[in-house]
């Protein structure tokens, strides 16, 4: 979704990634607790092999996930095929519109 987000609105990589996690955090009031990696907050992170600040379509390949300073090494994501199709028509529209 930060893809579609950044090329719709022509935000930085950076500013899609703040408001997906620190600017969400806020809104619903719960930035002191997650949001931004910070001492006292819960170590909630994704790690992916290459660095979104270049790419945001880094973020579809999840590494490796802490919840709550609990490493799991090989999350299983689950997918829904009715928002997969519709984000697949997306990506369609933007390469013909590149």
């Amino acid at each position: 979704e930060l893809v579609y987000f950044q090329h719709y609105t022509g935000v930085s990589n950076a500013f899609a990634i703040y408001s997906a996690t620190l600017q969400n955090a806020a809104i619903f009031r719960i930035d002191k607790e997650t949001g931004s990696l910070e001492v006292g907050k819960s170590a909630d992170l994704i790690a992916v092999s290459e660095n979104p600040l270049e790419d945001l379509s880094a973020l579809q390949n999840v590494r490796m996930v802490m919840h709550e300073g609990k490493l799991i090494e090989h999350p299983i994501v689950s997918r829904n095929s009715m928002i997969d199709q519709y984000l697949d028509q997306l990506a369609t529209e933007i390469r013909s519109q590149s």
